[in-house]
């Protein structure tokens, strides 16, 4: 088992205007990781802002992004007895609603 958690704490996203980073790839200011198989530690945020200025747009499909998993990754031979579906495993914890905007 892994223990831990990634802290955010009182971050400004600004200027989160697209999901796509124009070469076909999604962008997120959150986001899993889509080669990770099962290592994925909670994800705790509070204080999050986006700046909302005239010159700046946050979009919501820009603030978190879930990947699903590699089919290859559903294979019981490489993960011993568990299949490798870290990822559907990840935990976003919103400790004041703020992630959700």
């Amino acid at each position: 088992a892994f223990a831990g958690s990634v802290a955010v704490k009182d971050v400004t996203l600004v200027n989160w205007t697209s999901s796509s980073d124009g070469c076909g790839r999604s962008v997120a200011a959150f986001s899993t990781n889509p080669t990770s198989t099962d290592a994925i530690v909670p994800i705790v945020v509070s204080g999050l802002l986006r700046d909302t200025s005239t010159s700046s747009t946050v979009i919501a499909a820009a603030v978190v992004q879930m990947s699903n998993p590699d089919p290859g990754y559903l294979n019981p031979t490489d993960c011993s007895d568990m299949d490798c579906t870290g990822i559907l495993n990840t935990a976003f914890v919103d400790t004041d609603g703020s992630l959700r905007g």
